[in-house]
C-alpha cells in the first residue's frame, strides 16, 4: 500500500490555530467576569481545528491499493476502484482522478515535494496498467 501524508506544515497550523483557540477559552474564562456565548464559538474551533490535526496527523492523504485510490479528508472519504478509472489527468502540479462516477482532485499544496513525485510515479504506473 502506497500512502501520501499530509504535509507537514499543514498538519502544524492547524495545532497552533487550535491552541490559540484554546488559549482565547481560558483567557475568557478566567479573566472576564460573563464569559457570554463567544465563548461557545471559541470552544467550537479549538475543538475543530485540533480535532482536524489529529486526523490529518493520523490518517494519510491519500492512499493507493491493489484496488483502490482513497482520499481521505477531514469532512468525507473518497474513494474510486482502480478498474473503473478513465483518466489521470496532471493539471499545474495538481491530479485530477476521474471514472464514470467518482471524480478526485489531489492538491499539490496539501503534500510535500518528494511525496509528489512519488506520487506522480504511482499514477504513472496506474495509467500504463490501465492503458489510459
Amino acid at each position: 500500500m502506497f500512502q501520501v501524508k499530509f504535509r507537514k506544515t499543514r498538519v502544524r497550523r492547524h495545532l497552533i490555530f487550535g491552541l490559540i483557540w484554546l488559549a482565547l477559552v481560558i483567557f475568557n474564562i478566567v479573566f472576564s467576569e460573563s464569559p457570554g456565548s463567544i465563548l461557545n464559538l471559541y470552544v467550537i474551533l479549538s475543538i475543530v481545528f485540533i480535532g482536524q490535526f489529529i486526523y490529518e496527523r493520523s490518517k494519510p492523504y491519500i492512499e493507493i491499493d491493489e484496488e483502490f485510490v482513497i482520499k481521505n479528508s477531514f469532512i468525507k472519504k473518497r474513494k474510486i476502484p482502480i478498474k473503473s478509472i478513465n483518466s489521470i489527468q496532471n493539471s499545474f502540479g495538481d491530479f485530477v482522478i476521474s471514472s464514470d462516477e467518482i471524480t478526485i482532485k489531489i492538491l499539490k499544496d496539501l503534500i510535500d515535494n518528494e511525496a509528489h513525485s512519488e506520487l506522480e510515479e504511482k499514477l504513472n504506473a496506474i495509467k500504463e496498467q490501465r492503458g489510459i
